[in-house]
């Protein structure tokens, strides 16, 4: 970092310098005040009498001393004022020294309308502005827990939080384990894989880091390749295999050729392939094992055709999102009028919490989809599967419905709902400090 992290806050040190400054010009001032006090009179000369303007005695000391104070605070004052006119001539700095200050519009782009995808009838910016709070808190978390670790502190609260959610514990005989999971978690570890690439191999490279930095990335700027956001699936149109081609960039001059020759490549895999796929299988389990194939749908928004599932994602009431990282730009499409009546709004309307064995799943909101979608977003599908959602998988109280067991430390590492959880969890517990929300719900430590 090439600029100095006092820089941004130049105005605020200038103005406790001065403040410093002006207290102990107050001091000294009061001092020989104090010390030269014999030398002052009252007001009136020796015989009591109020004297002669022509023949005054000289200033009175409280006089004096009133005055003095009295240019002291009208020079503050002044210094004060151009102080905050530093406000102007400094440069915002924070960007590159903290977690940069964006709007959603900055680093995606967010369909307008209210058809076909748009999202004006929604406070997409809110959404964002939540995520990028929680993933902060969940970054400081870590290294909280980071910093107990290595100091011995084990019963520290930010070491709880990290043990019911991903099982990562800082026991002695596991001391590397511990390192390289935070550190994995964090973002460090892509550092050591770029040390030692052969490590690549066993650890992906999931990181609260990347997903802060594709939150306030902003370098696509105007570029094609910005990503997009939808608040439903309409955006694009299911098309059949059969179905004339229509000019795309890549493909301008179909020529009236249907989109099964057009699109080869998609359409051996899906149709050609998996049909013979089924006629050769012997039962009907064999062929429920199958992979879902991919159909054309058409997007009007990219000019473009993108594959996927058959269907309107949206219409069923289970999905509330989904992340495309196959197709440049990439997407995310968020099933606006699906998500959870009972989430509140934003952060900012949470309530205090004031009484033990308050759930974190009771104190959701809309922010965390976003959160969780950037975690698909950032680190791909492949990296992210969904494991498990419910805050009982998640902290190990119940086995995983997918595979009946128990969820490992590695799998919530790659798990996006942990991480939303944990940190709302953690955000939960800065907001309601006499309380702590370790173990998934409040409770008072001891």
């Amino acid at each position: 970092n090439p600029f100095p992290t006092f820089v941004p806050n130049c105005h605020r040190y200038c103005t406790l310098l001065f403040t410093g400054i002006f207290c102990l010009w107050t001091l000294f001032f009061l001092f020989f005040r104090l010390k030269s006090r014999h030398s002052c009179t009252s007001g009136t000369n020796p015989s009591g009498r109020i004297a002669p303007a022509a023949k005054m005695m000289p200033t009175p000391c409280s006089l004096r001393s009133v005055t003095g104070l009295a240019r002291a605070i009208f020079v503050f004052g002044f210094i004060a004022r151009a102080v905050q006119a530093l406000d102007i001539v400094v440069p915002d700095l924070s960007p590159i020294l903290d977690t940069p200050k964006f709007l959603v519009s900055d680093i995606f782009v967010v369909k307008p309308g209210t058809e076909k995808g748009g999202c004006d009838a929604y406070d997409v910016n809110q959404w964002y502005q939540d995520a990028v709070t929680l993933v902060t808190s969940a970054k400081e978390a870590v290294a909280a827990a980071v910093s107990a670790g290595e100091s011995g502190d084990t019963k520290a609260d930010s070491l709880k939080y990290l043990q019911t959610f991903f099982d990562v514990r800082p026991l002695k005989t596991a001391q590397t384990e511990f390192t390289d999971r935070t550190a994995k978690m964090t973002g460090k570890f892509s550092e050591t894989m770029n040390q030692n690439p052969s490590k690549a191999l066993t650890f992906c490279p999931e990181n609260i880091q990347d997903v802060i930095d594709a939150l306030v990335d902003d370098s696509e700027g105007d570029v094609d390749d910005k990503p997009w956001i939808f608040c439903d699936s309409t955006w694009t149109v299911e098309e059949a295999w059969d179905d004339t081609a229509r000019a795309t960039a890549k493909e301008p001059n179909p020529d009236g050729k249907p989109i099964r020759e057009v699109y080869k490549d998609w359409y051996q895999p899906n149709y050609v392939d998996r049909k013979a796929a089924i006629d050769a299988a012997t039962t009907q389990e064999d062929k429920d094992a199958l992979i879902q194939p991919f159909f054309p749908f058409w997007s009007d928004d990219f000019k473009a055709y993108i594959f996927d599932v058959t269907g309107d994602y949206c219409s069923r009431t289970g999905n509330f999102a989904g992340t495309d990282d196959n197709f440049q730009p990439n997407s995310m499409t968020f099933c606006a009028k699906n998500f959870n009546s009972d989430h509140y709004a934003k952060l900012d309307d949470l309530p205090a919490v004031t009484k033990g064995r308050v759930s974190i799943k009771d104190l959701e909101v809309t922010g965390l989809t976003f959160l969780h979608e950037t975690f698909h977003f950032a680190l791909l599908n492949e990296h992210t599967p969904d494991l498990a959602y419910l805050l009982t998988e998640i902290t190990k109280k119940k086995p995983l419905d997918l595979t009946g067991e128990i969820m490992t430390a590695d799998e919530s590492i790659r798990n996006p709902e942990s991480y939303t959880l944990f940190a709302l969890a953690y955000h939960l517990g800065k907001l309601n400090p006499d309380y702590t929300f370790a173990s998934g719900m409040s409770y008072k430590p001891r």
